[in-house]
């Protein structure tokens, strides 16, 4: 078991006689203790460039192809999984499935036929799922993996392995260990996907969202979030409430992360453990959103408007009903790098 780096607040000091010597001592001997303080702005803002046409339904899922054709993996409630285009056109017939993942699919080849693989939670929440697309779908498929797994699965979330013989990497909880994200591998034999577990990263409080990049692990929760990069210490943000949908990439030595929060807001956040509220300006046919419930990043640089990627979020109406609002995220973590 992998254990994680103390980061225990320190117990309030209760003796003020005791507490005073001590701070005449460490002052005495030049010695004083560095508190992390946030050096971000309070907010940072960039425009929306594009929105689809309002669902019917909210969405439960919200899942975007890394590379080729830019695919959403969109779940609608009363209606079950399908793939839309970025316009939000059905691509594909619905499936009855759950899913209820927001992640950045990964892209493989198996058996000779170019995939996109999105992780996911079988309808029954006791299973890790793989949902697949590929040309002449007609219809999401999901596949589940062999893992085993106590409870019910609470949240997955997948990366591409940098590792010869594995397709993915993946991220879990469970409602029996909340406290616990349990890594591992998914590899493919012939057309059959195979899993290995990994190590199990540990925290003080119950998860709420978790995102994996190709050197960094990230996990939130009412501890706010927790970013553990390779080589690195841990690095615990505070975040001023409950982050419950996280996506990241890494960028170097760089980590940046953006989430949705419990109410609602979208801040972002990086490995130097600054954080700042988001403020979406409308653009030329486009509105912020007031309200996100889901939000993917992906690094994909081929579509039009976007040199580096972009950041797209379940924008949640009054009524209930979802669209997918797009926004350029390069210039958000510049904002937040150069304060």
């Amino acid at each position: 078991m992998a254990e994680r780096a103390s980061l225990k607040r320190k117990n309030s000091i209760v003796n003020q006689r005791a507490a005073f010597g001590a701070i005449l001592f460490l002052a005495a001997c030049g010695v004083s203790e560095e508190v992390p303080v946030n050096q971000g702005p309070d907010s940072v803002s960039t425009p929306v460039v594009w929105q689809t046409e309002r669902f019917d339904t909210g969405l439960t899922t919200l899942s975007v192809s890394p590379s080729g054709e830019a695919v959403f993996l969109v779940g609608l409630e009363n209606e079950g999984l399908k793939f839309t285009n970025i316009d939000g056109t059905a691509i594909s017939e619905a499936a009855p499935y759950r899913n209820g993942i927001s992640s950045t699919g990964v892209t493989a080849q198996i058996d000779g036929t170019y995939l996109v693989l999105f992780p996911g939670v079988s309808r029954n929440s006791d299973q890790i799922v793989v949902v697949v697309h590929g040309d002449g779908l007609l219809a999401p498929i999901e596949v589940e993996l062999d893992v085993d797994v106590t409870g019910s699965v609470e949240g997955v979330c997948a990366s591409r392995s940098q590792d010869d013989g594995s397709i993915m990497n993946i991220g879990y909880w469970t409602s029996v260990d909340p406290t616990s994200l349990y890594t591992g591998s998914v590899g493919a034999e012939g057309t059959n996907f195979t899993f290995t577990p990994g190590d199990i990263e540990s925290y003080e409080q119950d998860l709420t969202g978790c995102a994996l990049t190709d050197r960094a692990t990230i996990a939130s929760g009412r501890f706010g979030i927790d970013i553990r990069s390779e080589g690195s210490d841990p690095v615990l943000i505070d975040m001023p409430g409950v982050p419950t949908s996280v996506s990241a990439i890494s960028d170097g030595t760089d980590t940046n992360v953006a989430m949705a929060m419990s109410g609602g807001e979208v801040y972002v956040a990086n490995s130097e453990g600054n954080f700042s509220r988001v403020e979406f300006a409308a653009g030329l046919s486009a509105t912020g959103p007031e309200n996100v419930r889901y939000l993917v990043m992906t690094q994909r640089a081929d579509i039009p408007g976007f040199s580096s990627g972009f950041l797209a979020m379940d924008a949640r109406g009054a009524d209930r009903t979802s669209q997918i609002v797009i926004a350029d995220y390069e210039d958000l973590f510049r904002q937040l790098s150069d304060s």
